[in-house]
């Protein structure tokens, strides 16, 4: 999998909340600038190169790609300034007969899948 996220500051918070926040969970990850970059399973990137072969893409700093429709499945996160942007992206795949979407949303501490 590949997170992308332009923002040094942001992925550096999401390194430090993939080591940190629960440890029996731990889940490997680097950063696409480090040496072994292209053996991580999970690999934090400003760019959406997946130097470690990645179908899957995570955008988690709410900006869509175009280089998304490239990966298998992509993923776009985005806070609640953000989801006109989101809205957008979200019309713009109705033309796209072979893209099914999903939104899910935090209510009450769990992921409700919306229609």
């Amino acid at each position: 999998m590949l997170v992308v996220a332009e923002d040094a500051a942001l992925r550096e918070r999401l390194d430090k909340a993939l080591w940190e926040h629960a440890p029996e969970a731990f889940l490997a990850h680097g950063a696409s600038n480090e040496p072994h970059a292209r053996h991580q399973p999970l690999l934090l990137s400003e760019s959406c190169e997946a130097a470690n072969g990645a179908r899957l893409i995570i955008f988690a700093d709410g900006e869509w790609r175009d280089e998304g429709e490239n990966f298998e499945r992509a993923f776009l996160f985005f806070d609640d300034a953000g989801r006109d942007a989101a809205r957008e992206i979200w019309r713009r795949f109705d033309q796209h007969d072979d893209v099914e979407r999903e939104f899910h949303e935090l209510e009450s501490g769990k992921w409700v899948k919306k229609v």
